[in-house]
Order: C-alpha cells, then structure tokens, then sequence
C-alpha cells in the first residue's frame, strides 16, 4: 500500500464520502506528496468543482476550511516521508500521549478540588437564582459549558469571556418571576 493510500485511509476513517469527496481529498494529498503549493481555485478547476464542494470536503473531515486541511496534510506527508512510517497510527503518537496527559491532569485537578469543595460550589449556585460566569483564555471553554448546561436545567445564567464588556455584568437585572 502506498504512502498516500494510508494517509487517504486515515482520513476518511469513520466519514461517510461520497465518491466526488474522496476523488478531492486524494487530490490534494497527491499534490502533497508531490510537494505541490495548489490555491483552492486551481484545485477546484482541476477537479472540475466549485470552491464550495472543497470547502464542504474540509468541513465534513472536521476542518474550518481549505487553509486548515491543507496545513494538517502537510504535518501528516512530512511526518509519513521523514519516518517512513509503515502505519499512519504512528503520525497521531503525540496526539495520544497528550490527551493522556491532559487525562491525567483532568484526574488530578478533580481529586485537588475535594469532594467537600464540589459540594459547597454546587450548594451556593442551587441557593441563587442567578449565576454570573467570566472565563478568561481556555477557562472560557469551561464557562461556556457549564452555563449552557445550567440553562439546560433551568437558571439564569449570565456568562461573559474577555472579549465582552464588565457592563454586562453590572446591566443585569435579576429576571421577573
């Protein structure tokens, strides 16, 4: 099996392609190979496709767009060639060895907090009737999660990141009940 085959393979793993979306992507990871710099329109003329269908393909393989997937193909025909790598397991190395860690930090972080600490965060945000959340950097995704869910659950969630303003918090009327 060539090189390009098994990264192809890795790619379409678990995504549902139709045949036009396959012929696209073993496209741009031929023109990876052959070290090939290809703007989305060149692309999209050879293939005879509109620049819509490329940027479809990237979305559907988890990509914001053409400029995400074309760099992650690059990493991936580098690390391939460089390593002579005989399974594209290998490439996603780091990958795993990070989501254990990150694993491993999540556990510890859990275990630092203490039950008794969990109890009394959930005790004070069940006595109010609203709950105010600020994240700031990767505690935005945070923040953000758990403001959804509590909406889910029925509170008055206001949740703000650094790109809003503090007003916001101070603009906040307890709602009408």
């Amino acid at each position: 099996m060539e090189q390009s085959e098994k990264v192809f393979l890795d790619y379409i793993h678990d995504k549902d392609l139709n045949q036009s979306e396959k012929d696209i992507l073993s496209y741009l990871i031929q023109k990876k190979f052959k070290s090939q710099q290809l703007s989305i329109r060149k692309a999209a003329s050879d293939l005879f496709v509109s620049t819509t269908s490329i940027i479809r393909v990237c979305k559907k393989l988890g990509f914001s767009g053409y400029s995400e997937i074309t760099y992650n193909l690059g990493l991936k025909v580098t690390k391939m060639i460089d390593s002579e790598s005989e399974s594209v397991a290998g490439i996603h190395g780091p990958y795993e060895e990070n989501l254990k860690e990150f694993s491993k930090n999540f556990k510890l972080t859990f275990e630092a907090t203490g039950e008794k600490n969990i109890e009394g965060f959930l005790y004070e945000i069940e006595r109010n009737k609203m709950v105010y959340f600020y994240g700031a950097g990767f505690s935005t995704l945070f923040s953000n999660y758990l403001a959804k869910k509590l909406e889910l659950f029925g509170y008055y969630v206001s949740n703000t990141s650094t790109s809003d303003s503090r007003a916001i918090f101070f603009n906040n009327k307890y709602p009408k009940v």
